[in-house]
């Protein structure tokens, strides 16, 4: 019996290729975003770990900045 990928597998896939082919040819960016607006960590960054680009926020300073 043939075994038949889901649709989110054959997804991860083809990001994990994605991340695979634009990674080699810029292997000094940590992540990359896809074409579905993630980011994906770069397989050929050997450099120290930042932050996730989504978090790459200073820090909020006011002792509680969501009260009203």
């Amino acid at each position: 019996m043939e075994y038949e990928m889901s649709n989110s597998e054959w997804r991860r896939g083809a990001l994990d290729q994605y991340a695979e082919a634009y990674g080699e040819e810029r292997p000094n960016v940590e992540y990359i975003l896809s074409p579905y607006d993630t980011w994906l960590r770069n397989p050929y960054y050997t450099g120290a770990p930042g932050p996730h680009p989504d978090f790459d926020q200073p820090e909020e300073t006011e002792e509680y900045p969501n009260d009203l």
